[in-house]
């Protein structure tokens, strides 16, 4: 895809901050789905804002970025040492999408939401936690069922 074909499928920031119809992900709701529910939530919420706000390729980048996540944290489980760092695994994943929320979306929601533009709320953030909690643990089910035993 050349670069004009891409500005055709890029919506500008400035004219989708002031489309106040729109409900966004705010920077707090973010980091704290990440720690409650795991970073497929996470995950998901920042690719959904970036595809609002019309960087579709951010929001690939971030679906990316999750499927490497989940492969070295399966390939960690899989390990004898697990229980030593699994601790420190929720605060380390929360962290970083934290950063990564506020650098690249914090200004860009504030804008949003300064102007009128609506958030999603609690519960709907409660609501993408419970699936992505069921969609950990169904990775988690087949890495131990039919991974683990082969090696």
């Amino acid at each position: 895809m050349n670069t004009e074909q891409q500005n055709q499928n890029t919506v500008p920031v400035s004219s989708v901050v002031t489309q106040n119809n729109f409900k966004v992900y705010t920077k707090n709701s973010i980091p704290i789905g990440a720690l409650l529910f795991g970073p497929v939530a996470g995950c998901y919420m920042l690719a959904k804002n970036f595809e609002f706000f019309g960087d579709k390729p951010a929001a690939k980048k971030t679906w990316i970025i999750l499927l490497v996540s989940m492969a070295i944290y399966g390939i960690y489980l899989l390990t004898p040492f697990t229980t030593q760092f699994i601790n420190i695994l929720p605060i380390l994943y929360t962290v970083i999408i934290y950063s990564y929320t506020e650098k690249l979306q914090g200004k860009i929601l504030d804008e949003h939401i300064k102007s009128g533009g609506k958030k999603y709320s609690g519960w709907k953030v409660l609501g993408v936690g419970i699936l992505s909690i069921l969609v950990t643990l169904i990775y988690i089910f087949v890495l131990v069922l039919f991974i683990k035993p082969l090696i």
